[in-house]
């Protein structure tokens, strides 16, 4: 894991295509902006697993 500590208006890339730009801070929150290609996924981690548990329980009902 990489840990780095940005300014509101610095970014960060990842790879080539891929750019994370601190938008704005307030306390203890911070708001980012994501810029990259529509072929790569962007979504919230809770979002994400929430999908993924949907998912397996839908395969684990069909296929008990």
């Amino acid at each position: 894991m990489l840990i780095l500590s940005r300014k509101s208006g610095e970014r960060v890339l990842i790879g080539e295509d891929v750019e994370v730009t601190v938008v704005e801070i307030q306390g203890e929150r911070v708001k980012l902006a994501f810029h990259a290609p529509r072929y790569v996924p962007i979504c919230r981690a809770e979002i994400h697993q929430e999908l993924a548990d949907s998912l397996a329980a839908v395969a684990d009902a069909r296929f008990p």
